[in-house]
């Protein structure tokens, strides 16, 4: 089975912080639709993009997880991962607003009465 001997082979590669070469094998894992090793490489996927500081992708691919596999152990950390990617996304509340002040300055007009 060329299957099980990617995983195994690759998942070593996994534990050595080698995400960028495990990252395909993992995918073709998840692409073959009939693989027993779907789940696992689908979290292992998420994993990899998360363990390299790719959110976007991390998030997309644990949301995936979560859908194709909601009765598995890992959905929790899975929701937890998803929680951490948000944050790991979001601007620093120290962010300059400047330009957005900016910018509603120059479309607000103090003389028309408020709709909202």
């Amino acid at each position: 089975m060329l299957v099980l001997k990617i995983f195994w082979v690759h998942q070593d590669s996994h534990f050595l912080s080698f995400h960028n070469k495990a990252i395909p094998f993992y995918e073709k894992i998840v692409n073959e639709s009939n693989s027993v090793l779907m789940a696992e490489a689908q979290m292992k996927l998420a994993d990899c993009y998360y363990e390299r500081g790719d959110f976007i992708d991390a998030r997309f691919e644990y949301e995936e997880f979560i859908r194709q596999f909601n009765d598995n152990r890992d959905v929790a950390r899975a929701f937890f991962r998803i929680g951490v990617s948000y944050y790991e996304l979001s601007l620093s509340p120290h962010y300059d607003q400047s330009e957005t002040f900016a910018q509603y300055k120059s479309i607000y007009d103090p003389s028309q009465p408020n709709v909202y």
